[in-house]
């Protein structure tokens, strides 16, 4: 992977046999993103995706390994307990036009990843995550 941040903006490229999950936390924490927003496309062939079960508070999880276009990845960066926290959404496309996609755990590149990282600007104080009693999901709480 290698990246340029360019004022509140990372450019990342993620290179084959790569996790772009793994790849973003690192430069989002060797940049100290506290606070932001992702963006992406690629190809991948190992993911994993997963779906979030609200009345059992755990997901269920799907494992992928076929040639996929990365058609979307969308998601956000935040802290849980001071620590960095990274969410992510995926759609992926197979080679019968299909779409698979949910909550991404794992995406290894086959082709190329290229991810977009906007900071927001000034702090992420009174803003981090805390798991809900109600449905356990870590949701973003405001002070």
């Amino acid at each position: 992977m290698e990246y340029k941040e360019i004022a509140d903006t990372i450019i990342l490229r993620v290179d084959p046999g790569e996790d772009i999950v793994a790849a973003v936390e690192t430069a989002c924490s060797e940049c100290e993103v506290k606070l932001g927003s992702i963006m992406g496309i690629g190809a991948c062939n190992d993911v994993e995706i997963g779906i979030y079960l609200v009345e059992e508070q755990r997901y269920a999880r799907k494992t992928i390994r076929e040639e996929m276009e990365l058609t979307s990845l969308l998601g956000n960066v935040s802290t849980m307990d001071g620590e960095l926290y990274i969410h992510l959404h995926a759609n992926f496309g197979n080679d019968k036009m299909e779409d698979l996609g949910g909550h991404l755990n794992r995406a290894i590149v086959s082709g190329t990843g290229e991810i977009i990282i906007n900071k927001i600007a000034g702090t992420a104080s009174g803003i981090d995550r805390k798991k809900s009693p109600v449905t356990g999901i870590n949701e973003l709480k405001f002070d």
